[in-house]
């Protein structure tokens, strides 16, 4: 779009306005000036006394932070006493000589990971130990602070935040060991009671992906800067209104004539005095320091996106699109809810058991079923969530892919591929792939499956399920996706592989 500034505008209104847009630029560049900061999480593990329960750690890549008394259990095991650690960057994280008095709060954010009962509560201590993820070890744990920080925080229920205060504990890492404060080893979580069980979600976390987060607000307590230079004077503004008549000054030598001014309402004759010389413009003094921008304000200065959260059931595992809609398949609702795309209002909720893969087929939609070992896929008219049939498959059915004619179904628990006729749900047959087959994708011409456990994906013909090859890729494959002319694997090593 073209604008056009207008002849007749000031040119002291564009001086104001110069001014103001440079105020602007100054909050919204100047990284010092900046209120809200998050300090960048490095590292998180947990520590276990059980040996079982330690394997969920993987060496500091795990998807959960577990803290558990001593008496914790899961159905009838017993969980082992466990500590979760983390640890965050805060030099490289906040403005450059940010001190412990900058800092007016700082908030720490953990999320509880869906599909687990957390109870009790946690204390919070500060580690006074080095440690790192890839190195924590059970045996050993790092030193913790004599007391600690926080007692008996209520854990809340999952799929929530548990927010903690860590404002002071921020303050104390800022100042050092040196001046009278802590040196940043991160925090540890530790079970208040015996029976306290928690388990949140680490920066490896595939499912909700929530990663634990330290959101720090700062304050601008530097001196004032000295001031600038003086400016040219400015062009001559308009004239004003007319005061009041004051006393007659002293007669002063004749200065030069004036423009002529607008003629003001009659006033009570006096002495004529002469017309005195202009004074010179005076000195402009420094600017103020600029108002701290809100957290909402700097994310929108930076063009961040916010998110929209909309109301499903329990612990929502695969998402699909129909065209216009957005359909979520949600694992402990045992049912499978309609969103309208455009502004996420319910259009309804149907039948699915424990859903972890959807597809759509052009007219309608399919569900993976595996809970209750149901191990069947059921089919929905996506018009109206009418179910047309439901199609026994393999074992824990997962990942759900349509290949323009066939649905393919990914079978977790007995590593196979089952092919359904879309039209009617007849199986076509039942295919070998790796081990813990988990994602499936189409490239036109073949089906691409994830084996979870072997860290591997098989390529299989569309046409008649013949095995076209196995390729390794990374640690624990997930995700699968064809992009025209590469498929791409999401690894649970943190990497991404590309065919």
């Amino acid at each position: 779009m073209k604008t056009t500034i207008s002849p007749k505008i000031a040119s002291g209104s564009i001086a104001r306005i110069s001014l103001a847009l440079g105020a602007l630029c100054a909050i919204l560049l100047t990284p010092g000036r900046t209120a809200a900061q998050s300090g960048t999480v490095t590292d998180d593990a947990f520590a276990s006394s059980n040996a079982a329960t330690q394997l969920v750690n993987l060496n500091g890549q795990g998807f959960s932070l577990i803290v558990a008394g001593p008496n914790a259990t899961v159905g009838p095991a017993l969980v082992g006493t466990t500590k979760a650690f983390v640890k965050f960057q805060l030099q490289s994280s906040l403005p450059p000589a940010t001190a412990a008095a900058n800092v007016t709060k700082a908030t720490l954010k953990l999320f509880l990971s869906p599909g687990i009962a957390p109870s009790g509560a946690v204390d919070l201590y500060a580690v006074t130990g080095d440690w790192s993820e890839s190195t924590l070890n059970p045996s050993s744990p790092p030193a913790l602070s004599a007391t600690p920080f926080l007692t008996a925080i209520p854990v809340g229920r999952a799929n929530s935040f548990l927010v903690v205060d860590a404002t002071q504990l921020v303050q104390a890492w800022l100042k050092g060991v040196a001046n009278g404060g802590l040196d940043n080893r991160g925090i540890a979580l530790v079970a208040d009671t015996g029976t306290t069980y928690a388990a949140f979600d680490s920066k490896d976390g595939v499912f909700t992906s929530h990663e634990p987060r330290l959101e720090i607000v700062l304050a601008d307590n530097g001196p004032q800067g000295p001031a600038g230079p003086q400016g040219p004077a400015g062009p001559q503004g308009p004239q004003g209104f007319a005061g009041l008549n004051g006393a007659p000054g002293a007669t002063g030598p004749q200065g030069s004539p004036g423009a002529a001014g607008a003629t003001g309402p009659a006033g009570a004759e006096g002495h004529i005095g002469p017309q005195g010389p202009s004074g010179p413009t005076g000195e402009q003094g420094p600017p103020g320091p600029p108002s701290s921008p809100t957290l909402s304000q700097v994310k929108a200065s930076l063009l961040q996106w916010y998110r929209q959260d909309f109301a499903v059931a329990g612990v929502p595992g695969a998402v699909g699109f129909d065209g216009a809609n957005i359909w979520v398949a949600n694992g402990v609702g045992n049912n499978v809810t309609k969103l309208r795309a455009s502004d996420g209002t319910t259009l309804g909720t149907f039948p699915g058991s424990g859903s972890s893969g959807i597809a759509f087929d052009g007219a309608n939609i399919w569900v993976a079923n595996n809970v209750n070992n149901d191990n069947t896929a059921t089919k929905l008219r996506a018009s109206d969530g009418a179910t047309l049939g439901t199609f026994p498959v393999g074992t824990f059915p997962a990942g759900i892919a349509f290949d323009g004619v066939n649905i393919w179904v990914a079978n977790n628990g007995d590593n196979t591929v089952t092919k359904l006729r879309a039209s009617d749900g007849a199986s076509l047959g039942t295919f070998p792939v790796g081990s813990s087959p988990f994602g499936i994708a189409f490239d036109g011409a073949n089906i691409w499956v994830t084996n979870f456990s072997s860290n591997d994906v098989t390529k299989l013909r569309a046409s008649d399920g013949a095995s076209l090859g196995t390729f390794p890729v990374g640690s624990a494959p997930t995700g699968i996706a064809f992009d025209g002319a590469n498929i791409w694997v999401a690894n649970s090593g943190n990497t991404v592989s590309k065919f």
